[in-house]
């Protein structure tokens, strides 16, 4: 990334964020290139790795290997995070995250 930060290689990871908190910026570790979306990995020669596909099925994988009855204890639980935290992401983090977009652009 821009601010030339050292990376070790991860095997099976091609899709590295950047360690410095202020830059953040993901990046494909095979050609370098920034990465907005893993539309990157679909159209050229750079292919996502299985650690970082492990990684994105996180939820689906805590589904997976949890009880039924454990689950069927969370849903009203979650059921209501989602009620509470939706309508309070729209109101506040939406703005947030357009501001960010908007001064980043400038």
């Amino acid at each position: 990334p821009s601010v030339q930060a050292i990376y070790s290689e991860v095997r099976e990871c091609h899709l590295v964020m950047c360690a410095n908190t202020r830059c953040r910026t993901q990046f494909c570790w095979v050609c370098g290139h920034p990465v907005k979306n893993l539309n990157h990995f679909a159209g050229s020669f750079c292919r996502i790795g299985y650690d970082d596909l492990y990684r994105g099925v996180y939820l689906l994988r805590f589904i997976y290997s949890t009880s039924l009855p454990v689950l069927i204890l969370l849903f009203p639980w979650i059921l209501t995070l989602l009620f509470v935290l939706f309508p309070f992401s729209i109101i506040f983090a939406l703005p947030i995250a357009l501001s960010i977009q908007i001064y980043k652009s400038a």
